[in-house]
């Protein structure tokens, strides 16, 4: 298991994790929608990623495990003044329980410390998703507030917590 910057090269790949896990996904998110599904969609979203990641912007990266994805994680809303950004994940449903958005959070770590000099981290999870709030007190982030009411999802309103890390 690695992680590997997000590039054109994973399209296939990226788009039969997509669709292996939209179900699971749409338990949790809302959905892309249908036309997100298909390989020119998904190539123009890995363009997009790619262009933000040279803008300084955001860093897109896969979890590969047999030449397959098994998992997203990304670090967005670079901020260089605060040497700041968020993280986020999602893992394949087969792979859920099983390390692997540990793995994924602890290589975004070490990235944003090493490679983007980040000072701050930053996550937001929703109350529907206690196991990722898990992941990210298992590697030293900290609750700093929670907002009710933030976002309905499938007609039920959720609270959405937001997880802070400090990298010096």
């Amino acid at each position: 298991m690695h992680l590997e910057l997000l590039d054109e090269k994973h399209l296939e790949a990226l788009l039969s994790f997509e669709l292996e896990n939209r179900i699971y996904f749409e338990t949790l998110i809302e959905s892309r929608g249908k036309n997100f599904y298909r390989k020119p969609a998904i190539l123009e979203h890995i363009r997009d990623l790619v262009t933000d990641y040279e803008a300084g912007e955001k860093l897109s990266s896969l979890v590969i495990k047999n030449e397959q994805v098994i998992a997203r994680a990304n670090i967005k809303c670079i901020n260089d003044e605060h040497a700041s950004a968020e993280v986020g994940y999602r893992v394949a449903e087969n792979k859920a329980g099983q390390g692997v958005a540990s793995f994924a959070l602890a290589g975004l770590i070490q990235v944003a410390k090493t490679q983007l000099a980040l000072k701050s981290l930053s996550a937001w999870v929703m109350s529907n998703n206690p196991a990722s709030a898990r992941v990210l007190e298992k590697q030293g982030f900290v609750k700093q507030h929670t907002i009710q009411n933030y976002y309905c999802f499938n007609g039920c309103y959720l609270a959405c917590s937001e997880y802070s890390l400090r990298l010096e």
